[in-house]
């Protein structure tokens, strides 16, 4: 039996039209264009949801159709992919990596969404501490394998990586416009990373412009 297309709705931009600034559809789309993947992409604004979508599933996006089944929550949907379509195989996530880069995005979404000047360098504190944390698992690769050209679960690209380059594209444009932050100097192996990440062609392929990614934040923001 032949294999039913892909479709994927994700978030739109501000234009109603284009590709919007979710993260987690950015890590599905990593994979998908990883693995060589053909699939229809539905950008869906908020009012032009289909409606099987709105009352079958909440709305809930990313949202992959596949074989006459729907999934969402972006880390089932890369489950599922992975399982389905082996080949390529992507590295699969390691314990180390996921312990390292689990409280990042939420440190980061904490500390874009603040308003409050006074608040700011506790929140900037704490999103350094998670940054370390990546970092200094960058160095414990680089030393179990004896050289610094790695990716977040070794020397080969995999789920980890699709999982967190979106999270750190978000950090490296909306930190840098609202807060004026920038990577602690000392996480050399963090910028090493990121800019072999950004680099990948399943990271380039699918990138939004920076303008979505800060239109997506100025919105979580209030405005502000």
């Amino acid at each position: 039996r032949p294999v039913q297309q892909l479709h994927l709705f994700v978030k739109a931009g501000p234009d109603g039209e284009s590709v919007g600034d979710c993260p987690f559809a950015h890590s599905v789309r990593m994979v998908l264009e990883a693995k060589g993947l053909e699939y229809v992409l539905s950008p869906c604004a908020p009012d032009g949801k289909p409606q099987w979508l709105v009352d079958g599933y909440d709305g809930k996006m990313p949202c992959l159709v596949h074989d006459g089944e729907a999934y969402t929550e972006s880390s089932h949907i890369v489950d599922y992919l992975n399982f389905f379509f082996q080949e390529p195989k992507l590295a699969a996530p390691m314990a180390a990596a996921q312990e390292a880069t689990s409280q990042f995005f939420p440190a980061l979404a904490k500390y874009l969404k603040n308003t409050d000047e006074s608040a700011d360098p506790d929140l900037r504190e704490a999103l350094e501490t998670e940054l370390t944390k990546i970092d200094m698992h960058l160095q414990d690769l680089q030393a179990q394998h004896d050289t610094e050209d790695l990716f977040i679960a070794g020397p080969t690209f995999g789920i980890s990586d699709c999982a967190l380059a979106p999270k750190l594209y978000h950090m490296d444009v909306a930190a840098k416009h609202f807060k004026n932050f920038q990577i602690p100097t000392e996480c050399t192996a963090l910028e090493k990373y990121l800019a072999k990440v950004f680099a990948h062609p399943a990271f380039a392929k699918t990138q939004y412009p920076e303008d979505v990614v800060l239109w997506g934040w100025g919105n979580a923001r209030g405005g502000v």
